[in-house]
């Protein structure tokens, strides 16, 4: 999912987290988990920086189905 498809206001969060995403690009494989935690980074600066901080949050968060 690329920034753009999201809407305007969450566009220019959405960017900042890419290369995180990139980052772990492994643990993304599925399509639906790589859109939903652009959307839930780019709406959720908390989520995302504890996620930063914290891989294998992000890990567990993919795991327990939390993150959707």
């Amino acid at each position: 999912m690329e920034a753009q498809s999201l809407p305007t206001a969450l566009q220019e969060s959405a960017q900042a987290y890419q290369s995180f995403i990139q980052q772990h690009a492994d643990l993304l494989q599925d399509k639906t988990i790589l859109e939903s935690l652009l959307r839930v980074f780019s709406i959720s600066q908390f989520v995302a920086q504890s996620c930063q901080r914290d891989p294998a949050m992000l890990v567990d968060l993919i795991a327990s189905g939390d993150l959707q």
